[in-house]
């Protein structure tokens, strides 16, 4: 899920990515503290979680993340989850 909390800026491209810091290939590496004191990270994450227990597809939660985040700050870059 994309993360509208301003963290792009971070080189941030995605919400897991403000929980875990990432090496070049993409690996996680270790944990990001970011959203230990970020609002936005942490409802967007207990948002999605909440959506995937109804059963919720994911490209219903990434709407239902953009139309409540994405009027906060720039998203991250993340890509469309399949359909």
């Amino acid at each position: 899920m994309p993360c509208y909390c301003g963290c792009e800026a971070m080189d941030h491209r995605s919400n897991l990515d403000c929980y875990l810091l990432r090496s070049v290939d993409g690996a996680p590496t270790q944990f990001e503290e970011h959203a230990s004191y970020c609002e936005i990270c942490v409802r967007t994450t207990l948002l999605t979680r909440q959506l995937l227990s109804e059963g919720r597809s994911l490209r219903e939660i990434r709407a239902t993340v953009d139309a409540t985040f994405g009027g906060n700050a720039p998203g991250t870059s993340t890509g469309m989850p399949p359909a």
